[in-house]
């Protein structure tokens, strides 16, 4: 039994006590939070202290430039297909976000090429530029079958469209579209587009040029370039857009918005998979067909020079889209 003062004392201890432990704990937590806040700030200052060479360079800043033109206009088109609900129009949506996927592998590029191989990487920083295509890419083909599903519901629920906006959305983007194609140099991009396969829009167009050089004369098949597939994409989906609006308009046919989603996004998806597979070749250390025949004739020709017997264990593999390396085991008459 506790008499009454010391029954108070034992509670001022008790109190005492907590109070101690509840500041032990509050400095605790003020500390971890220091360190957290220093952390982020050192990190946020590295950054800077990384992009500040690059933001003096003037392709940089027009890629700022065409970066906000084409996120402002990236937000109006998503508000647009919230309005519209038109799947055809998101799926061309997601090809102007892979634009600014583009924009920023440019930007990529501009720091790799200031950047000097290190003891840390003694290649060089060239394989985060096709680390970086190949994750857009992959990005644009995943984003693009979660589309085709989502359209495939839209058009077993026949959901109605506003097409008030359909027009001046696809104008947009494709005004977008073409002007990331072409009024940005995409060094990696580029370097993917003519070493990889071609797409299945490019095989179809090369099928359509040779059938029209036996029809008019005076054209040969060779005669037309290799267009790129970045713009026939643009310009498909543009038109299927442009169709389906007639549609909906003239016939009032609401299943023609979920169709042309899905074979826009199916689309997207035969034009990123050989840029998917090229770059990821690259980077499991992998040599390009056309690479490896360029080596097998240098190869042949050095084995022909006196003293040399044979090659052993040769393996070459591109660094980036421009640099090869490799190693082999030589044998040589002393």
């Amino acid at each position: 039994m506790y008499s009454e003062g010391q029954f108070l004392e034992e509670i001022g201890k008790a109190f005492g006590f907590a109070d101690l432990r509840l500041r032990n704990n509050s400095f605790k937590s003020f500390s971890v939070s220091g360190k957290m806040l220093g952390k982020q700030f050192s990190i946020f200052s590295s950054l800077l202290r990384e992009l500040k060479p690059v933001y003096k360079d003037n392709r940089f800043q027009r890629i700022v430039w065409l970066g906000l033109v084409n996120f402002l206009s990236l937000l109006l088109l998503l508000s647009w297909c919230s309005v519209t609900k038109s799947m055809g129009l998101l799926s061309f949506t997601h090809l102007i976000f892979f634009d600014t996927l583009c924009l920023c592998i440019c930007a990529l590029s501009i720091w790799v090429e200031q950047k000097k191989p290190n003891a840390h990487y003694t290649f060089g920083y060239e394989r985060f530029e096709v680390l970086a295509v190949f994750v857009s890419t992959t990005f644009t083909f995943v984003s693009s079958i979660f589309i085709i599903n989502k359209s495939i519901w839209r058009w077993i629920s026949h959901t109605q469209i506003h097409t008030g906006m359909l027009i001046p959305g696809i104008m947009l983007g494709f005004v977008c579209h073409m002007m990331i194609t072409y009024c940005m140099k995409n060094k990696g991009l580029n370097l993917v587009i003519c070493a990889s396969d071609s797409s299945w829009l490019q095989n179809r167009m090369s099928f359509f040029n040779q059938s029209l050089s036996h029809i008019v004369p005076g054209i040969t098949a060779s005669s037309w370039p290799r267009f790129n597939p970045l713009t026939l994409l643009g310009c498909t989906a543009g038109g299927i857009l442009v169709l389906t609006t007639f549609l909906i308009d003239i016939f009032n046919y609401y299943s023609a918005d979920a169709i042309a989603g899905i074979c826009i996004s199916f689309l997207i998806c035969l034009t990123m998979s050989p840029l998917c597979a090229y770059s990821g070749k690259i980077l499991l250390q992998g040599t390009p067909p056309h690479v490896k025949d360029l080596l097998d004739k240098c190869l042949r020709e050095v084995s022909t020079l006196d003293g040399v017997l044979e090659f052993r264990n040769e393996h070459f593999w591109l660094l980036g889209f421009d640099k090869i390396f490799g190693r082999m085991t030589n044998y040589v008459m002393i």
